[in-house]
């Protein structure tokens, strides 16, 4: 008897919100952008969640190449430069 109010208040909430999901389109498209927000967000959680230490070792090796590369050019424009003053002199 007690839940009885309860039961029909959820059936008065979820009968209003099919009522206007049914009749303005706006609604049903904000509740549809609403849901695929919901699952993106839920996605990119997971994956940061499965994938984030491989990120950080990938970001660390990426950084080291590139700091071995980044030393590599500036060796070589250092020679180029040295070329350079011998030919003008």
């Amino acid at each position: 008897m007690m839940y009885d109010s309860y039961y029909y208040s959820l059936l008065l909430l979820f009968g209003a919100g099919l009522y206007i999901l049914s009749v303005d389109q706006n609604a049903s498209e904000y509740l549809l952008l609403t849901l695929s927000r919901i699952r993106i967000n839920l996605l990119r959680f997971w994956f940061l969640l499965r994938m984030y230490p491989r990120l950080r070792y990938e970001t660390f090796l990426l950084k080291r190449s590139m700091h071995k590369v980044s030393k590599k050019h500036i060796k070589m424009a250092e020679k180029l430069l040295q070329e350079l003053n011998k030919n003008e002199q």
